[in-house]
């Protein structure tokens, strides 16, 4: 049954609707509630709000435009009913993920000195663009081919353990070369783009379950797992990430680290992820504005990922053509603009 005694309002011009209007009507005697605050627990009680009180008859011109203004937005809103309400908890649900965002503090990245591009942040996408080619365009597209394969890889599995383990390698980046060249998807890859994990040894064997190596042991990918991979990538998703990564390196003398852990996600989502190890870590904290020395998985999303997903050029439209692989895999190609060879 329709709910007769509210309605949802709505422009008719398909701009914001935000008045927020509140007006008691006693015989000829008017009461009127003009102001910011919404009719919710935070706008009525918790916020800090302002509003206007007008009293006075229903005749006066301030107040009789209001109620003038409230009837007419009455009889154009829609009826609250099934449908309606199905739509609505739908589009809620759908914006979940942007309104939390929304709650927190703007980030206010602070470049260190040194800082090779003091405004990446709010960089054009050209800019962007020229700033990763100026690595070198052969170098970009052997870097594009590796993004790549690995998505077309992780694409045709239910599960990161699933995949197959020579290819699992080269996904954690530390496939040799004699198992790249004999593997007809890897060969003529460079694997080690992106942060080369030959050294973590304790990574290498959650990677290759040390009880099955031809699987990846559960929580290391159940980790991989968590992140989706196409859609909206947010705070929750990465968290979750984050938890069972740790877990998997549950009994050991060295737990897993910033590098191995961006390496995957890099990969997973290289639209989203960007791979900080030792070969760009000091160059990127200058630009965006972290101590190199102090991230963690704790601070990661933090301090790397929500200024990235808060960059111009990262928030581009995706252009078609060789740009668009770029846009692709944008948050990982910035190893391109970073890595100093060691």
């Amino acid at each position: 049954m329709p709910l007769k005694a509210a309605r949802v309002g709505g422009s008719q011009s398909g701009a914001p609707f935000h008045p927020k209007v509140y007006a008691f009507v006693d015989a000829s005697r008017v009461a009127a509630l003009v102001g910011s605050s919404n009719f919710t627990q935070g706008g009525t009680v918790r916020n800090e709000e302002a509003c206007l009180l007008l009293e006075g008859t229903a005749d006066e011109p301030p107040l009789r435009q209001i109620l003038q203004s409230v009837d007419a937005w009455w009889h154009l809103a829609p009826r609250i009913d099934p449908d309606f309400l199905d739509a609505y908890e739908r589009q809620y649900e759908a914006t979940r993920a942007y309104r939390r965002a929304l709650t927190k503090k703007p980030l206010v990245p602070k470049p260190r000195p040194g800082a090779l591009h003091r405004n990446l942040l709010s960089m054009s996408w050209a800019k962007y663009v020229q700033a990763v080619d100026d690595s070198g365009k052969d170098r970009v597209a052997r870097r594009l081919d590796v993004l790549r394969r690995s998505r077309i890889i992780l694409a045709e599995v239910d599960s990161f353990a699933d995949v197959d383990a020579v290819e699992r390698k080269a996904i954690a980046g530390f496939v040799g070369s004699a198992e790249r060249d004999a593997a007809n998807r890897l060969k003529g890859l460079d694997w080690a783009w992106f942060g080369s994990m030959r050294g973590a040894g304790t990574f290498k064997n959650r990677v290759a379950d040390a009880r099955n190596s031809s699987r990846a042991h559960p929580r290391l990918a159940g980790a991989v797992d968590s992140i989706p991979g196409m859609g909206v990538v947010d705070e929750a998703h990465y968290t979750a990430f984050a938890d069972l990564f740790r877990t998997a390196f549950e009994g050991s003398e060295r737990a897993g680290q910033i590098a191995s852990a961006s390496r995957l996600l890099a990969m997973k989502r290289p639209d989203c992820f960007v791979c900080v190890d030792s070969a760009n870590r000091k160059s990127l904290g200058k630009d965006i504005g972290f101590a190199p020395t102090t991230l963690n998985l704790d601070n990661y999303w933090e301090r790397v990922i929500a200024p990235v997903m808060s960059a111009t050029w990262w928030n581009a439209k995706r252009p078609g053509g060789r740009e668009g692989r770029i846009w692709d895999g944008r948050a990982a190609m910035l190893d391109a603009i970073y890595y100093e060879p060691l």
